[in-house]
């Protein structure tokens, strides 16, 4: 989050959980406005898309994984990029979530442009 000059807000409630809200510089497209009371759990849900989580801490690896099984994700982890772009040559992600900073190795935006330069018919990343 520091990385990208954003922060995060975090609200708790014994017994109905917490919210952990993100925020990041904001951008040039519009801003949608979203109904707080209309942003259930049902809008967060999956319907078993995979998505590869990135990151080289094994407890954020464990975290991320068991907060998407449970929105109804496929989720898989792995610990390096190296370790994704052998994941990927056998496996299907819909969503990939990317640490940007790994160590030792490469890091997320490395991981990132040779993962896209992998796909068939697309040509090297800039």
């Amino acid at each position: 989050m520091k990385d990208h000059n954003g922060y995060i807000d975090v609200q708790s409630e014994r017994g109905k959980g917490s919210t952990f809200a993100l925020y990041f510089p904001a951008t040039r497209e519009e801003e949608l406005a979203i109904d707080q009371e209309a942003a259930s759990a049902d809008v967060l849900m999956g319907h078993g898309e995979s998505i590869l989580v990135v990151d080289d801490v094994q407890e954020q690896r464990e975290l991320a994984v068991s907060m998407l099984t449970r929105l109804g994700y496929q989720a898989g982890a792995v610990s390096s990029g190296e370790e994704a772009l052998n994941y990927l040559k056998t496996n299907r992600a819909d969503l990939i979530v990317l640490d940007m900073i790994m160590d030792p190795g490469m890091d997320g935006l490395e991981t990132y442009r040779r993962i896209l330069d992998s796909i068939p018919g697309r040509g090297p990343s800039l």
